[in-house]
């Protein structure tokens, strides 16, 4: 049976998410804020995939890395939210969680795999991630992540800092590092090309895509209701594909899934559903490569590295290089942050010094809405007609394909293709 259904949010998890609900079968409308997909957390991550990846955080804790090297701010919730995260992240509930992070970001990727083939997706990526241990510490501090891959079965290959040079010939030789490991399965990509290339596949099923459009209120029941604004000039209005009346337009749908940052908050809270979610503040420069005099070839990465102590990743996207990091809780991310971004620079003058062109450089900000467990929320939301699919901090890419995918199985009411137990919101009530 065809249902007509709302996604809010035109980021990657959105729009995927809008794809296989349409490829199920269904009418679908995508309601966005903003003037464009992919224009906020979508727009300029590292674009790192996989499981080994997205494991980083919750395993490295393992070893005793107490906390993922963000600051806090002096805003309490935000202490209160790092407090949680210290629960969830516990040694004796690391090996589940672990196990759901990897189940859902293997998915995920087989997911991505598998529409780039199907649909002949032809966008920036590469393969191969290499984490590397600047010191001893660090080098001890990665155990528990390796411990976590073998357990996990993921690929890995360990590597002395000389050996580095295979994988990666463009490092440093003046700075190898004490010891790295290779993910040889995993990679980088351009997730904003991605993101666009999903969007028109999704328009040829049908999907209706509704840009500067405020979704200010949400009506539960049977036939759910959004209240529509719209946030569009007066000149950009006559070219929507949805076009709001000067008034708060009230269309009905028989679902709406909720694919939206930060600003859902207030939208399920007035439901009676509160989550635990605040914004990750992350910051990316993405700078041109230049050539090497005698061989004319671009200088920089292969494909990516992570610096383990730094948390930051350094990534090739085409003719380019990106460096990436998540800088702190709570705090509106700005472009103009020189105390996030020079650690960036600095990463990137370590590792592949002159490979890129500072002077060329585009610096990139956004929040990523995170849970405290790292998990995303994905299922029924316990409002009538509501359902969800965010939450997935630093991870959206990694987890995207995956994720839409679960979500148009449980609204379709089909056999999800893994094991969904802890993704849901009864996790949240134990």
């Amino acid at each position: 049976m065809t249902a007509h259904i709302a996604v809010i949010g035109a980021g990657v998890v959105g729009v995927t998410s809008a794809y296989e609900l349409a490829a199920a079968g269904h009418a679908v409308t995508v309601f966005d804020h903003g003037g464009t997909i992919a224009g906020e957390a979508s727009f300029a991550p590292a674009g790192l995939d996989g499981p080994g990846w997205a494991l980083g955080w919750s395993a490295l804790a393992a070893r005793g890395a107490r906390w993922p090297g963000f600051g806090l701010g002096a805003n309490p919730p935000h202490w209160i939210w790092a407090a949680k995260w210290l629960h969830a992240h516990r040694r004796s509930a690391l090996p589940l969680l672990q196990q759901r992070v990897q189940r859902l970001a293997a998915y995920s990727l087989e997911r991505t795999q598998e529409l780039t083939r199907s649909l002949n997706l032809e966008f920036e990526n590469s393969s191969g991630v290499l984490v590397l241990s600047r010191s001893a510490t660090d080098t001890k501090r990665m155990d528990g992540a390796i411990a976590a891959l073998e357990q996990l079965g993921v690929a890995h290959r360990r590597l002395a800092g000389d050996e580095c040079l295979g994988a990666e010939p463009g490092l440093n030789p003046q700075a190898l590092p004490d010891a790295a490991v290779h993910l040889p399965q995993e990679g980088t990509a351009n997730c904003r090309e991605f993101t666009h290339l999903m969007r028109q596949h999704a328009e040829r099923l049908g999907v209706r895509f509704g840009f500067h459009t405020q979704v200010t209120a949400i009506s539960a029941g049977e036939k759910p209701v959004l209240t529509l604004r719209s946030t569009a000039p007066q000149a950009t209005r006559a070219g929507s594909v949805h076009e709001p009346a000067a008034a708060d337009e009230r269309p009905a749908f028989d679902a709406i899934a909720v694919c939206s940052g930060l600003g859902s908050l207030p939208l399920l809270a007035a439901g009676g559903l509160k989550l635990p979610m605040v914004g990750v503040q992350g910051h990316s420069v993405t700078l041109p490569l230049r050539l090497d005099d005698i061989t004319a070839q671009s200088i920089g990465p292969r494909s990516a590295v992570i610096d383990a102590g730094a948390r930051i990743s350094i990534t090739r996207s085409g003719s380019r290089v990106r460096a990436a990091a998540v800088s702190r809780l709570g705090r509106q991310a700005n472009t103009d942050d020189r105390a996030a971004v020079q650690p960036l620079y600095r990463a990137l003058d370590h590792w592949f010094p002159g490979c890129a062109r500072a002077s060329q450089s585009q610096h990139w900000a956004g929040s990523c809405p995170a849970l405290p467990d790292g998990l995303p929320l994905i299922g029924a939301s316990g409002i009538p007609g509501v359902w969800l699919n965010l939450g997935h901090g630093d991870t959206g890419w990694a987890m995207a394909c995956g994720s839409a995918r679960v979500l148009a199985d449980a609204i379709t009411q089909r056999t999800p293709g893994i094991d969904i137990e802890g993704l849901g919101v009864e996790r949240l009530r134990r």
